[in-house]
């Protein structure tokens, strides 16, 4: 019995002691990994400040293809939020916000693991040469739990192990999307109705603009025209939907949206149409049309960095008209469909 005794007494005196070490240890740690990416500085926060793309790099997105994720607030910026759960421990359940957006140089994210606490994470983006240096960091208060502050001590390497993988994953990631700069392009996610609209299909040669605008402009007469004829109404202003781009081929349908919807073809050319419902990403071109390739290329690149797959066919609507209106001050707004 006396062994017994000293037994429990020396595991008595161990638990204290330990108890009395863990409050020695660090109550905060800091992880930090930084890698260089050839990717300018808006380029890279582009990517990091939108879970939309998230999982195309997450290091533990492949941990568990089964985990459920839901995704609310804006698509990026502060409020942009993505949660989880997962069976696997390693991934487990949580979610994070984004709370701060500095445009090119920072993101700042709220982590929520539930049970096991609250954490704070950064992505930070410097100009370096010609590309990015770009630092993942994570800090957390383990407060007064003894059990927390020891298992600190190895936060440092298994949070950075997984770090280390995903700013690989996405160093790889922003070194393949186009390197297109698309600083400035005014960009929203809208909401489109089912707006019914008279059309007329052309094609012409991207070679050859001024082709392409005569061949449009004579597309609108003729609609307008026949709306006359079936005594409808223009809804808002005319739009073109792009159907075909094959090397200089442009296939489009010129349209004017209606305040109702006829129950049939206004003749033998000009057809009835209805705009997608539902999502959209809106972008704003301003100045001349003959600048809206270059306004697509920008477009192109953003939906590419941002991961999104258009569900249908992108269109334009020429907000103001033409004839009495500065080519510098036009301005068109370029509707892509999303889910």
């Amino acid at each position: 019995m006396k062994i017994l005794k000293k037994l429990f007494i020396f595991l008595v005196v161990i638990i204290i002691l330990a108890a009395v070490v863990a409050f020695f240890l660090p109550k905060t740690v800091h992880v930090e990994r930084s890698t260089v990416v050839q990717a300018s500085p808006c380029h890279v926060h582009a990517l990091l400040h939108s879970y939309r793309g998230f999982n195309r790099w997450s290091p533990w997105a492949k941990l568990d293809p089964d985990t459920k994720y839901t995704f609310s607030g804006p698509d990026w910026g502060v409020g942009a939020k993505m949660a989880w759960t997962s069976e696997d421990p390693s991934v487990g359940v949580g979610s994070q916000i984004i709370t701060s957006d500095t445009p090119c140089s920072e993101v700042l994210v709220t982590l929520d693991f539930g049970d096991q606490g609250t954490a704070e994470a950064f992505y930070r983006i410097e100009a370096d040469g010609t590309g990015s240096k770009v630092s993942w960091g994570f800090d957390t208060d383990l407060g007064m739990n003894p059990i927390a502050r020891y298992m600190g001590l190895m936060l440092d390497k298994w949070i950075g192990a997984d770090y280390e993988k995903g700013l690989a994953s996405f160093k790889q990631l922003a070194e393949s999307q186009p390197q297109v700069d698309f600083t400035g392009l005014d960009a929203e996610v809208v909401e489109t109705k089912a707006i019914p609209y008279a059309y007329l299909a052309g094609e012409g040669n991207m070679e050859e603009p001024d082709q392409i605008g005569v061949v449009i402009g004579t597309a609108y007469g003729r609609i307008l025209a026949a709306i006359g004829v079936a005594s409808l109404e223009q809804a808002s202003p005319p739009i073109l939907i792009n159907t075909k781009m094959e090397g200089s081929v442009f296939g489009f349908d010129a349209g004017i949206p209606l305040t109702g919807k006829p129950d049939a073809a206004l003749s033998d050319d000009v057809q009835i149409g209805e705009l997608h419902e539902g999502k959209a990403v809106r972008f704003v071109h301003t100045g001349a049309y003959h600048n809206l390739p270059q306004t697509y290329e920008k477009v192109d690149a953003f939906l590419a960095v941002y991961n999104y797959e258009p569900v249908g066919n992108s269109w334009d609507e020429y907000i103001n008209d033409p004839g009495n209106t500065p080519e510098e001050e036009l301005i068109t707004h370029i509707f892509f469909p999303i889910e």
